[in-house]
Formats: C-alpha cells, sequence, structure tokens
C-alpha cells in the first residue's frame, strides 16, 4: 500500500471472487486503503456491482475507478459553479440508464455515466414521439464521427448489461444503443484492395470537413454532401459558416475519384452509399437481429447531420416513414430536461421458478425495493412521485445466459407465477427463435429500479394550418437524388416558417440553424401540431 502510494497511484479497484454474496471483506480492505491512503479514490465490486460473475464485476469496478477521480472532480465542481451562479437548486447528472443521479451518487458510480450521451438522446426522441402517439421507433442519432441507433418498443426505451467499453465488459444496466463509426465527419479512403471504405476515422470539429476551410485535408462525408448540394454549397448553420464547395470537390476527385478510375460526382455518390450501408447495418443489428421487424417502425432522426441521410438509409430498409424532430440538433438536450431520477439495484440469488420458491423471491425482490425506497428518500422525492420497477434476469435451466424479463407485478404469487414465466418464453422465442415451455425456468438476478418522477418541459402545441407550404421556400438549387440519378431543380425550404399542417412534396431540401433536411422525389413531409415533420413515400 505505501509502495502504491509513493507511486502516485490515484484509485484503487476491490474485486473478491464471492464478495456478491458477502461483501464484509471487500469493506474491510476499503475501510484499510482510506486509513492508509485517505485521499485515494476507491471503488469494491459489492457496491458497484453486486452481481455473479467475477471477471464481469473487476473490469466494472476497475473501470469505475479507472474514471472516477476525473469524473469526481468534475462533477464536485460543477456543483460548486451552479452554486456560484446563485442558483438555489440541485443539479444532477444523466446516466447511461436514461435516468439522472446526485452529485453524490455519481461521484460513488461514475461508470454509469459512461455512455449517458447517446442514452439522453433516446430519452429525448422517446418523449418527443410518446406525444406524438408514435410508439415504436427507431433512433437514429448521426452527429460529426459516428452514428448511435437504439429500438424502443411501446414507448420503452430497451436496457442492457451486456456492453462494452474499450472491449472490456460493463455490467451495469445502459441503455441499448449500437453505435457506428459513421457521421459528417468520417473520412472517405481506398483500401489496399482498391475497394472504397468510410470511416471509422473523423475527420472530427478540427481540423473537420475540407468544405469547412479549416485545414481539413481528406474528403469526408460531408464533403460528399457538399459536392451533391444536399447541404448547402455556399453556408450553413443559418448562413454563419461559409463552405467552401471548390475545396471539397477538388479533394473528391484527386484523393478518390481519380484513383478508382470514376467521376468527381460517382465518388461522392459511393461515399453516401457506402456510409448509408454502414448505419443500416446498426439499425438491423438492433431490430432484425433482436426478433423485431423495422418495417414495424418510425425512425426518429437527430442529430446534426441525422435527417440528411435517414430518409435514405430507412427506405434501404423498407421502412416508409421517418420523423424529424422539430430541433434536431439538440434533441440530446431535451433529453435531459425529460428523465427521471433514477438508480439501479441488483441481487444474484439463483433460484428455480416454480411454487415453492415464491416467498424466497418475494423477499428478494423486497430487499432491493427497500433500498431503493431509501434513495429515493435521499434525494428528497415524495410519495407521490417514487416507483419501482422489477426485472428479473431468467434463463432455463442449465444455460450461462439471461433474459432480463419486467415482472409486471409487486409480489410474485400462485396466481400469476405462471404468467410471468410465459413472458419468459415469449421473449426467449424473440430473441433466439425458440423456446422450450416444458424446459424448468431459473431467476439469477433480481433487480429494482427506483424512479422519482419528474416535472417535465411542456411542447407548444400549433393549431394545424393548411397544407400549402410555398411561403416557406427561400430559394432553389439544383440537387443530385438518385431517384433521378441526376441534378434536379429542389426549392429550398426554411423550417422556421413550415407551420403546423403543411405539406412538401419531394424532391426539397429543408434547412435550419442546427440541420439540413432531405426530401427525396416521392416522398411527403407533413408537419405535425409540435412541428415535428414526418416523411413518407408510397412502397411500390
Amino acid at each position: 500500500m505505501d509502495e502504491l502510494k509513493a507511486e502516485g497511484t490515484e484509485a484503487y479497484a476491490v474485486c473478491l471472487l464471492h464478495a456478491y454474496i458477502n461483501p464484509i471483506h471487500e469493506q474491510q480492505i476499503k475501510e484499510v486503503i482510506h486509513k492508509r491512503h485517505p485521499e485515494a479514490y476507491v471503488s469494491i465490486s459489492s457496491e458497484v456491482l453486486p452481481e455473479i460473475r467475477e471477471y464481469e464485476r473487476m473490469t466494472t469496478t476497475a473501470l469505475n475507478s479507472y474514471i472516477g477521480p476525473k469524473v469526481g472532480v468534475y462533477a464536485k465542481q460543477f456543483k460548486q459553479r451552479v452554486k456560484d451562479m446563485g442558483m438555489d437548486l440541485t443539479p444532477y447528472i444523466n446516466q447511461s440508464n436514461g435516468g439522472l443521479m446526485s452529485i453524490e451518487t455519481t461521484f460513488n458510480n461514475p461508470i454509469r455515466t459512461a455512455l449517458s450521451g447517446p442514452a439522453a438522446g433516446v430519452s429525448g426522441a422517446n418523449y418527443i414521439t410518446k406525444l406524438a402517439g408514435v410508439k415504436n421507433i427507431i433512433t437514429f442519432d448521426m452527429g460529426g464521427t459516428s452514428t448511435d441507433v437504439s429500438l424502443i418498443e411501446n414507448y420503452s426505451p430497451k436496457l442492457t448489461t451486456a456492453k462494452a467499453i474499450a472491449e472490456f465488459p460493463v455490467k451495469v444496466p445502459m441503455t441499448d444503443v449500437t453505435a457506428v463509426g459513421a457521421g459528417g465527419g468520417s473520412i472517405a479512403w481506398i483500401d489496399n484492395g482498391g475497394m472504397m471504405k468510410v470511416g471509422p476515422e473523423s475527420a472530427g470539429a478540427y481540423p473537420g470537413p475540407i468544405a469547412y476551410g479549416r485545414g481539413g485535408d481528406k474528403p469526408t462525408v460531408t464533403d460528399a454532401n457538399v459536392v451533391l448540394h444536399r447541404l448547402n454549397p455556399k453556408t450553413i448553420l443559418g448562413g454563419r459558416m461559409k463552405i467552401d464547395e471548390e475545396a471539397a470537390y477538388r479533394a473528391i476527385e484527386e484523393k478518390l475519384a481519380k484513383p478508382l478510375g470514376m467521376s468527381a460526382l460517382d465518388a461522392a455518390r459511393g461515399i453516401i452509399t457506402v456510409v448509408n450501408s454502414n448505419m443500416a447495418r446498426a439499425i438491423r443489428v438492433v431490430s432484425v437481429e433482436r426478433g423485431y421487424d423495422p418495417r414495424e417502425f418510425v425512425v426518429v432522426a437527430f442529430g446534426g447531420a441525422g435527417a440528411l441521410h435517414a430518409v435514405n438509409v430507412a427506405k434501404d430498409l423498407g421502412i416508409n416513414r421517418v420523423m424529424i424532430p422539430c430541433n434536431p440538433g439538440i434533441l440530446c438536450a431535451v433529453g435531459l430536461l425529460v428523465s427521471d431520477i433514477r438508480c439501479d439495484y441488483v441481487k444474484t440469488s439463483i433460484s428455480n421458478f416454480v411454487p415453492e420458491n415464491i416467498e424466497k423471491m418475494n423477499a428478494n425482490f423486497k430487499e432491493l425495493t427497500d433500498k431503493g425506497n431509501e434513495w429515493l428518500d435521499e434525494e428528497k422525492i415524495d410519495e407521490a412521485h417514487k416507483v419501482i420497477v422489477r426485472h428479473a434476469d431468467m434463463r432455463y435451466f442449465g444455460q450461462n445466459f439471461e433474459l432480463s424479463i419486467e415482472i409486471p407485478y409487486e409480489r410474485i404469487t400462485e396466481e400469476n407465477i405462471d404468467a410471468i414465466r410465459d413472458l419468459f418464453h415469449k421473449a426467449h422465442k424473440r430473441e433466439y427463435g425458440y423456446c422450450n415451455e416444458g424446459a424448468l425456468v431459473q431467476i439469477v438476478n433480481y433487480r429494482a429500479t427506483a424512479l422519482g418522477k419528474v416535472q417535465t418541459i411542456e411542447l407548444v402545441e400549433h393549431p394545424l394550418e393548411e397544407t400549402d407550404a410555398s411561403s416557406a421556400i427561400v430559394g432553389q438549387r439544383d440537387v443530385y437524388f438518385e431517384e433521378a440519378k441526376a441534378y434536379v431543380p429542389t426549392d429550398i425550404y426554411d423550417r422556421d416558417r413550415i407551420k403546423a399542417g403543411n405539406e412538401i412534396k419531394g424532391p426539397a431540401i429543408i434547412e435550419q440553424m442546427d440541420s439540413t433536411i432531405v426530401v427525396p422525389p416521392g416522398h411527403t413531409a407533413c408537419a405535425d401540431k409540435y412541428l415535428n415533420l414526418m416523411i413518407s413515400y408510397q412502397a411500390e
């Protein structure tokens, strides 16, 4: 211990083999570390993840300690800055599960913030689509470096405990988001076999795409969109940033088109085709590979670049509806404003799911429920806004993997135990294509989610007006569309002028400060009462 302290060790991670059952030895080690090295950050697995499987528990605990010192300093400084600004309120931090937690909880469990940014976008998309009455969606969050996709069924985002960070398993509950290295800044390049690739390397914000004129010298997805005139070839961000179309064209021609023996136009088209294919593959991961038909869902596109690509990606998958929020570039921020305060609890106790074990199973859920209520009391949540949601990680006897099943009852009884078992059979069949209704089912982990419902924002409802949107037209330019295999004279619309009830038939480009929306030929965009745009086409 003294040697580690002398070497400048900042954090410790403690994980003993069976600490998820009996944490006393880990707690004693933690006390010794605090006594000998009081300024160090310490994580013990029985507090971070009291769950079976020591490797995953160890990696999760180690990552918690790895980021703990920096996240802890940031969280405390954030709290102090809010106080210094004269705000008499308690700030909260977003979690990877789509909920919020206090500064104190964040300090002890920073690993819960690991993928919190994409989770906030999923929360925001779920909120606006719930208002619009769209219950089954696939979120499509495309930014500068990556695209994050997630599936929401019946207004319920999917959670997972099977994520990895830097190839290390992280078992804390997270919103089930699949990321692919495809964004506006993704670099197009030629591999050793002479094939065009896009990403995962990104030009980032600096130097950024060549068209931005900030020193970038590698062609990107954004440069291709500029050459195709889907992005404004003169200015973006409401006229705040100039675009160098000629530089983008030259780079695509010199670095891609000539080596591949094609025109700059075909190279730009190729960039878009490749990146769209990459993103469509990510959507298949969260839908087809999980037993869902993507054609039964609406794609909700946001992020700075989502609305540029979403319609064509959706069409490739047979999805005929795409929804663009009113402000797609800041939907993650909306997600922060509508998220509930949340904390997840887990206990491993392997038991057969049979009537003889009902009392034991209810006792395990009660233990976690009591912990959740205590935490909500500490967070000063009143009784009217407390919610406890229960899940069980279930499997067939002999399996080494589980499915998390929501328990829609306060208690398990002889009257509902068969119904709960049927929920597992159905989930297993959807996930793996089969179920064994005669096999013995087990519970491995008990889970409880403590929710403190918060007052959310209210979006303004606008009265529906006439369908004619011609008053929102601000210009025209030639835009390349695959449907026409040519540049097509296209009306340019200012989204701020589009009113509820307006309809826009493609081809059209809709520009706003934080995004650009492509409406291809054969598609129609309709503005709802919240000014979201629903883009659809009549499938052939």
